[in-house]
C-alpha cells in the first residue's frame, strides 16, 4: 500500500524542486529547513525531527573536526559544509512518507493512526520506513545538482543507518554487505551522530529532564561506547568524547575500545544494565567524562552555527525540543 504513495509522493515533488530551478547545496539546506518547518491542521508535526536534524548536523561537524585534529584516515578532505549538510538532511526522505507511518513510528496521535493499525508499526511497515526515507532521501539530495562534497553528503543520508559491525539486528531487511573501516568516515560520523541524538531526544532527556543536562550527556555518551564496535565506530565516539570533555584523542579512543562491544546489542535490558556500570563503577570513563570543556565547546558550536546560517539553516538554539 504504502510503496506506491511513496514513489508517487517522491516523483511528484522532485519534479516541483527540479522546475523551480533550484540547485547546490544552499538551495538544498533552505528546501530540507521548509519541509521541515511545515505545519498543518494536526500541528507542528515535524518538531521532534527538525530539532533531531540539528543535533545530528551539530555533533556530525564536532567529530568531524575532532577527526581532522587526531589525523583520522580520510578526515582530511571533509568539508564542513557537505557534513553539516548530509547531517541536517539525513532524514528528510522521512517528509516524503505518509503521515500516518511516521506518527505510528512516534506513538503520536494525529488522528490518524488508529486507521492504519495503531500505534504499533509491524516489522513490514518498520523495514519500510527505514528503507523508504534513505531511498527517498538520496533522491532528494541527488535533485540539487553537484557541488564540492556531494559525495559526504549523500554517503551521509544513505548510510546513516548502517552498523559498523555491518549487523542489522533490529531491522534485518536494511542493505548490508559493508562495514567497518570499508565504510566511509562520514557514514560512520553520522550514524553515530544520530545515535547520540536520538537515545538523547527519545530516552534521557525524557527521564531525566531536560534541566539535568550534564547528567544525561554523561549516560548517553556511555550509552555510546557500550555499543562502540558493534553499531558505532569506536573511533567517532572517541571523536564525540574529546570534542565535549577534552582530553588526548589516542587515550580516549584506546578507553572506548576497552569498554565497547561487552553488552549483547540485541538486549536492551543487558545493555542498559552495562551502561549504568560504565557510568557508575569505571574510574577511566568517570575520570574522562567528568568536566565539559566549555571554552572549547562554546567555539565549536559557534563555528557551525556560523557554518548552517551561510547554509540558510536555523540556529540550534532557535528550535525547541
Amino acid at each position: 500500500m504504502y510503496e506506491g504513495i511513496i514513489k508517487d509522493r517522491v516523483a511528484r515533488e522532485l519534479k516541483e524542486e527540479w522546475e523551480c530551478g533550484r540547485k547546490g547545496i544552499g538551495a538544498l539546506v533552505r528546501s530540507t529547513a521548509v519541509r521541515l518547518d511545515r505545519k498543518d491542521s494536526h500541528g507542528d508535526m515535524w518538531q521532534y525531527t527538525r530539532r533531531h536534524s540539528l543535533e545530528v548536523a551539530y555533533y556530525s561537524c564536532l567529530m568531524a573536526e575532532e577527526a581532522k585534529a587526531a589525523g583520522l584516515h580520510d578526515a582530511q578532505h571533509l568539508d564542513m559544509r557537505a557534513v553539516f549538510t548530509g547531517g541536517f538532511a539525513h532524514d528528510v526522505g522521512k517528509t516524503f512518507l505518509p503521515l500516518a507511518l511516521v506518527a505510528k513510528e512516534r506513538g503520536v496521535d494525529f488522528g490518524v493512526c488508529h486507521a492504519f493499525g495503531g500505534f504499533r508499526l509491524s516489522d513490514g511497515e518498520r523495514n519500510l520506513l527505514r528503507n523508504e526515507h534513505v531511498s527517498a532521501g538520496l533522491r532528494y539530495v541527488q535533485s540539487f545538482g553537484d557541488w564540492p562534497g556531494r559525495a559526504t553528503t549523500r554517503d551521509m543520508v544513505q548510510y546513516h543507518h548502517v552498523m559498523y559491525d555491518g549487523k542489522s539486528r533490529t531491522y534485518p531487511s536494511y542493505p548490508g554487505g559493508i562495514k567497518g573501516w570499508e565504510l566511509p568516515l562520514c557514514t560512520r560520523i553520522a550514524k553515530t551522530a544520530d545515535f547520540l541524538s536520538a537515545i538523547g531526544q527519545r530516552h534521557y532527556r525524557r527521564h531525566y529532564g531536560r534541566e539535568d543536562g550534564v547528567r544525561w550527556l554523561g549516560h548517553r555518551v556511555a550509552h555510546a561506547v557500550a555499543l562502540a564496535g558493534q553499531e558505532l565506530c569506536p573511533s567517532s565516539v572517541a571523536c564525540f568524547i574529546t570534542a565535549v570533555y577534552g582530553g588526548d584523542y589516542y587515550r580516549v579512543e584506546a578507553m572506548v575500545r576497552r569498554l565497547g562491544g561487552r553488552a549483547d546489542a540485541s538486549d536492551p535490558r543487558i545493555v542498559g544494565g552495562y551502561v549504568m556500570a560504565i557510568v557508575k563503577d569505571d574510574s577511566g570513563f568517570a575520570a574522562m567524562t567528568k568536566e565539559r570543556d566549555a571554552d572549547k565547546l562554546a567555539g565549536s558550536w559557534a563555528e557551525i552555527t556560523r557554518c548552517g546560517a551561510g547554509l540558510g539553516a536555523p540556529a540550534l538554539y532557535t528550535v525547541s525540543q
